[in-house]
């Protein structure tokens, strides 16, 4: 813990953190690009853009787009594109926003969801109304691109069925990390602190103080929340060590995880709110999707049974249930199709099919890591009682 400031060097701290201007959107780029530059940028940015759902693609968005949508709520403390803190709320915590922040606030939770499936869903979406239109051999390489998009999604369930399983088993040091991710997640905290002067974050951490206590009449679930750091957040030794100093912050944590806490919860802290479960609107939506397409199938091989039938499922029963089997299992013998529309929907439904799946993995691992947080809250609570 530092020592306290003088008032005439604190009252000057917190003119000089006085905001300057709006950034611009060029500005919070650069101002990611000198995060990524820093010493300990690589570490903030893991903390900031972590691989969820596969080994190949950051879960979040990308660092600026983030900065954007902090910039939109209100959020961000910017003096320029070196010296700049941002405050993340509760995961729980709602709050209204504009148009603008509400698509990136939609980007930001479902990038890797995105980057995965909108590439293949374009290509498959294209393949079929060229098929329709020409019937060429353009439909078929464009699945084949989709295909591609569908192994990557295979990749990430392979990831997540290892993750799984650590969730089912976790080692005790996965647990005694995931107590402080339980708990910053469950709080108001500092996820980026990069200034160029040591010197200003004594002002910063200050403004950051008051920004909160502003924020969070405006958030649910936040009002009664601490304001925490992980040491994650401090772009450069530096700055970290500038942190700790700080008059009103205090460490506390146990061996194998570390916070800073800022500011000190109002009342009795309340139970963070349910996660949306997207399962069954995936599942009503892959039934229509099929049953529409299987009217289609139905009529293509119909009109190409009437030259040369293959066996392909020439009527609406017969291709229900020829597409549910290329839902579940791809390559499976059986039926072949005679037209090149019919080969580009099969090979459509088992990228939803992994889709959902991977929906699936997800409520699943997102339900049984809830039930172990609210467990492991009340031992980060006991060590803030007895701080170190």
């Amino acid at each position: 813990m530092g020592a306290q400031l003088p008032r005439a060097a604190h009252a000057a701290l917190t003119v000089a953190s006085e905001p300057t201007s709006e950034p611009t959107f060029g500005e919070l780029r650069r101002a990611a690009r000198s995060v990524k530059r820093a010493e300990l940028g690589g570490a903030v940015l893991r903390a900031l853009r972590p691989r969820k759902l596969n080994v190949v693609f950051r879960s979040r968005a990308p660092l600026a787009l983030q900065l954007k949508l902090a910039h939109l709520d209100g959020r961000l403390i910017w003096r320029s594109e070196d010296t700049f803190v941002l405050v993340k709320p509760p995961i729980a915590a709602k709050v209204k926003r504009s148009a603008q922040a509400r698509v990136i606030h939609v980007l930001d939770n479902w990038w890797d969801a995105w980057v995965l499936g909108v590439p293949g869903s374009f290509c498959l979406l294209v393949a079929v109304v060229l098929g329709l239109v020409f019937n060429l051999l353009v439909p078929a390489l464009l699945a084949i691109l989709a295909a591609v998009s569908w192994v990557l999604v295979l990749v990430g369930l392979v990831a997540l069925v290892v993750s799984l399983g650590r969730t089912f088993s976790p080692s005790p040091a996965r647990v005694t990390k995931r107590v402080g991710e339980a708990f910053l997640g469950d709080n108001w905290s500092i996820t980026v602190c990069h200034v160029a002067d040591p010197g200003e974050v004594e002002g910063l951490v200050e403004e950051a103080v008051r920004l909160v206590d502003r924020l969070s009449g405006r958030y649910e679930y936040a009002a009664d929340k601490v304001l925490v750091c992980s040491p994650d957040a401090a772009s450069t030794p530096v700055t970290l060590r500038a942190l700790r100093d700080c008059a009103r912050v205090r460490s506390f944590g146990e061996k194998g995880w570390d916070l800073l806490l800022v500011r000190d919860p109002g009342r009795t802290p309340s139970p963070p709110s349910g996660t949306v479960n997207g399962v069954p609107l995936l599942l009503l939506g892959s039934v229509v999707i099929l049953l529409f397409n299987a009217q289609f199938v139905a009529e293509w091989e119909t009109k190409a049974c009437a030259t040369a039938c293959t066996g392909g499922p020439t009527s609406f029963g017969d291709a229900v249930f020829w597409l549910v089997r290329h839902y579940v299992v791809v390559g499976i013998p059986g039926a072949a199709p005679a037209t090149l529309p019919s080969t580009g929907v099969a090979l459509m439904m088992p990228f939803m099919g992994a889709v959902v799946l991977l929906n699936v993995v997800m409520v699943a691992r997102g339900t049984m890591r809830k039930a172990r947080d609210t467990k492991l809250i009340p031992r980060v609570w006991r060590a803030l009682e007895s701080p170190r």
